[in-house]
């Protein structure tokens, strides 16, 4: 019980309840407080994240919740606790269900600069990278079907994405499904965390989609075939699979490898030097330097050649790495290459006019292994142009590189962000920084393309009088790149946080849940938030506080 209440993970659900949640720096006070709202705030703090509560929680001792509460609140307040299994409060609304499936709606929206003359998106308008809470998903549905369930054993195994090809039906997809008008969608999982239920999919799509979860606890439904697709993922009919490191995590072999995120495999891959690499079934390619033992060279670099298109809004190249062992002062770079930037008008006849073209060369990122810890550099052709410290040495990672164009003052722009986002601990790592390409006078807008994509390797040995026997080695699982994605996304999942309500579904017994047991308790301020325990439960725990003072 200790380990497992040891584990609890407090979230926030912003998508759910967009609540502004800080926790206390100092110890509540017990007489004065100016502000109850923040009161309130600090209180709710104070006890979702005192281990006895979570342990009353747990066990359901609720008769030690009045010396904890009177413990944190002062005497001048009454106060009330709530605490709810979530799904009581949630409402999925707008679910289909068929015979063999059930459909969840969800919708992503591009994001659009209509301040031009004419709309420019500013995010790919036909691929959507959506992030899913499974384990939420899941209780909601066991409210509304509970013989359905999205596995999380083979993550996601039993979905499949799709959406209505005729927009005079978005509104009525079982008419849809019946007339034969909608697609199969293609999708694809990067990632997913046991820990917390996340999964990251991708679609090749954006707007309104249904996810068909299947009756079939490992197949997913084809709504068109009315049958089950053959294998997990409908992988026989090349629609959904998983990245490498998801398949080397479950064992599995279901990586399609998705063009429509143009993915990168080994016969695109073209390395420099064949003894300082190896390449494997359920990864891209493993990077080996040493420079003088086993045979393995000081560095090494892989590219490939792309044919990208000119886009509005940038591009982002992503890999998902580990670092295995690294010789101190050793770096691994991940780089755009041959970068273009065409600023445009466009005429009232719809003509397009480029104005310009600017040869940009390369933008990376550098991860530098020092020996006390790991540093994060964006480097351009000019040399650095910003730097970040890791708390320390990311073993597996995805990185995340993007160059987005914008126009100040009559400049042209490259903004450049990183992101490494460490799937161990769950932190991540931002910098940032702006490069001028040249002149965008009277530009209405910017296209940006990229000539290819790089990944290289170095490791200085010996370092004075010290030679390291083992070798620098990083291992690349999956690497993609892609016009900057759509990533807003709306469900129908509805809360009622009316007080009412929450008193009516409150499991704390009405002796216990207020400081004084008068019926027709008001708040004069409140605050919630949701926290998880180990196994997985959701729980909203709500306080509310009245002044008794005249």
């Amino acid at each position: 019980m200790e380990a497992i209440i040891a584990t609890i993970i407090i979230l926030v659900l912003a998508a759910l309840m967009p609540m502004l949640f800080k926790s206390p720096t100092t110890q509540l006070p017990s007489q004065v407080e100016s502000n109850l709202e923040s009161y309130a705030e600090n209180a709710l703090s104070l006890l979702i994240n005192n281990p006895q509560f979570l342990s009353i929680i747990q066990n359901e001792n609720w008769g030690e919740l009045d010396s904890l509460m009177n413990s944190i609140v002062g005497p001048q307040y009454d106060w009330y606790v709530a605490v709810i299994p979530y799904g009581r409060l949630l409402t999925l609304s707008s679910i289909v269900k068929g015979s063999k499936y059930v459909l969840i709606p969800i919708t992503t929206v591009p994001m659009w600069n209509y301040s031009s003359p004419i709309p420019i998106p500013l995010t790919d308008i036909h691929v959507s990278e959506l992030t899913l809470n499974v384990y939420l998903l899941n209780f909601l549905l066991s409210t509304v079907s509970p013989n359905y369930f999205i596995n999380t054993t083979l993550p996601l195994s039993n979905v499949a994405f799709i959406q209505c090809a005729n927009q005079s039906l978005m509104s009525n997809i079982t008419a849809c499904i019946e007339s034969r008008q909608v697609r199969m969608l293609r999708w694809w999982v990067t990632y997913f965390d046991p820990r917390t239920g996340t999964a990251v999919v991708w679609v090749n799509a954006t707007g309104n989609m249904y996810i068909v979860v299947s009756a079939n606890g490992t197949l997913p439904y084809n709504v068109i075939s009315g049958t089950y697709c053959s294998e997990p993922y409908c992988f026989d009919m090349g629609l959904g699979g998983l990245s490498n490191l998801m398949n080397t995590v479950y064992g599995a072999s279901y990586n399609n490898e998705p063009q429509f995120i143009n993915y990168v495999n080994s016969n695109v891959l073209s390395c420099s030097i064949s003894n300082g690499v190896k390449y494997g079934s359920n990864y891209l390619v493993e990077l080996l330097t040493n420079g003088i033992y086993y045979n393995v060279p000081s560095s090494v670099g892989c590219s490939a050649t792309v044919n990208a298109p000119y886009e509005p809004y940038g591009y982002h190249v992503y890999m998902i790495g580990q670092l295995i062992t690294a010789i101190p002062d050793s770096f691994l770079e991940l780089t755009f290459n041959n970068i273009e930037v065409e600023p445009y008008i466009v005429y009232p006849n719809g003509t397009v006019n480029v104005l310009s073209t600017y040869q940009v060369g390369s933008i990376g990122v550098e991860l530098l292994y020092g020996s006390n810890a790991e540093r994060m550099y964006i480097i351009g052709s000019s040399g650095i142009l910003n730097k970040t410290m890791l708390n320390q040495y990311s073993y597996l990672y995805l990185l995340d590189l993007g160059i987005e164009p914008t126009i100040s003052n009559g400049v042209c722009y490259l903004n450049i962000n990183v992101t490494l986002y460490d799937l161990v601990t769950t932190s991540n790592y931002n910098i940032n920084a702006s490069v001028p390409v040249g002149s965008c006078s009277n530009a209405l807008g910017i296209n940006v393309t990229i000539g290819g994509i790089s990944i290289a390797q170095q490791s200085q040995n010996p370092q004075g009088n010290t030679n390291y026997t083992y070798n620098t080695t990083t291992i690349v699982y999956d690497l993609w790149f892609i016009g900057t994605p759509t990533t807003t996304q709306y469900m129908p999942i509805y809360v009622n946080y009316e007080f009412q309500r929450i008193d009516a579904l409150n499991i704390i017994p009405p002796n216990y849940r207020e400081k004084f047991a008068i019926n027709g308790f008001s708040p004069t301020a409140s605050a919630f938030a949701v926290v998880q325990l180990g196994n997985s439960s959701y729980y909203l725990v709500y306080i509310g506080l009245s002044s008794l003072s005249r």
